[in-house]
């Protein structure tokens, strides 16, 4: 979740998806070969008045990236007024999920970007 401080108009929001995952010396392309990639899949972006994502307006749901379309640097424009920017991502039991979707949700966003009427904030969540 991102606090814009203040009620703004948003008007295009991005994410960059952690691109990989690193441990050691091993390096894992988000891609069918990366387990990380099929946790993502399903995630929704949400802006808000409140911390509440049920409060707010739904800008995008993914229904159909898979394990070899979702992509490491995501756009949406969401023209609405809000305070809050919601990344949210689930897995409910009893809910049948398409093949490519893991059995729970995770993910590490990288960086996220917000541009409005009269402002533009930008948060870097991981270093290279």
């Amino acid at each position: 979740m991102l606090d814009l401080s203040e009620k703004s108009s948003t008007s295009y929001i991005f994410y960059c998806f952690v691109m990989y995952y690193h441990q050691k010396d091993l390096v894992l392309q988000l891609g069918p070969s990366n387990f990380f990639t099929s946790t993502a899949l399903g995630f929704s972006l949400y802006v808000s008045n409140t911390s509440n994502r049920s409060d707010g307006t739904l800008c995008f749901k993914d229904t159909d990236f898979n394990n070899g379309t979702i992509p490491a640097v995501f756009n949406v424009t969401c023209s609405v007024h809000g305070q809050y920017v919601i990344y949210y991502n689930e897995r409910l039991p009893g809910v049948n999920y398409p093949d490519d979707y893991s059995d729970f949700a995770w993910n590490a966003l990288c960086e996220v970007e917000v541009y409005g009427m009269f402002f533009a904030i930008k948060f870097l969540l991981c270093f290279k």
